[in-house]
């Protein structure tokens, strides 16, 4: 996926971030992604490794994705 990533231009790949006592083990971003319906605009993508799923631990997961994209989207690329 990385490499999938880096191919559709992700200009960097952060390692290892932590964010609010949560690891995320690779952050990419893109700056023109399409996701569909015409439109176009940044994108971040964070990954976390588990060793088991825990469906109670994944709302937390996305909630503090979320807040560590809207941190440091450019506002001039949010919509």
């Amino acid at each position: 996926m990385l490499q999938r990533l880096e191919r559709l231009g992700s200009p960097e790949i952060l390692r290892d971030e932590v964010y609010k006592g949560r690891r995320f083990n690779y952050i990419a971003r893109t700056v023109d992604f399409e996701p569909g319906l015409g439109m176009r605009g940044e994108a971040f993508f964070l990954f976390s490794e588990f060793a088991a799923i825990n469906l109670k631990g994944l709302k937390p997961l996305s909630n503090e994705s979320s807040q560590w994209a809207r941190a440091r989207v450019n506002p001039s690329a949010a919509g």
